[in-house]
C-alpha cells in the first residue's frame, strides 16, 4: 500500500515530498488452502480497507 502522490509530483522541484509505503502481514498457505480463494481474497481486501481507513 502506498500513499497518494498523484498530481503532487512536479518536475524541476528539489523536494517533491515523500511516499509512505506500508506492508501488510503475509497470508499463510494454510489460510489459502483451507478456505475458498474468494473468501481469502475478501479477507485480505477487508484488512487493506481497514489499514487505509486508519491512515486517513
Amino acid at each position: 500500500m502506498a500513499s497518494h502522490y498523484y498530481l503532487e509530483f512536479r518536475l524541476n522541484r528539489l523536494n517533491n515530498g515523500e511516499v509512505v509505503i506500508k506492508f501488510m502481514l503475509w497470508v499463510s498457505k494454510e489460510t489459502i488452502t483451507s478456505q475458498p480463494v474468494r473468501d481469502a481474497v475478501a479477507a485480505v481486501y477487508q484488512r487493506m480497507e481497514a489499514k487505509i481507513a486508519a491512515i486517513r
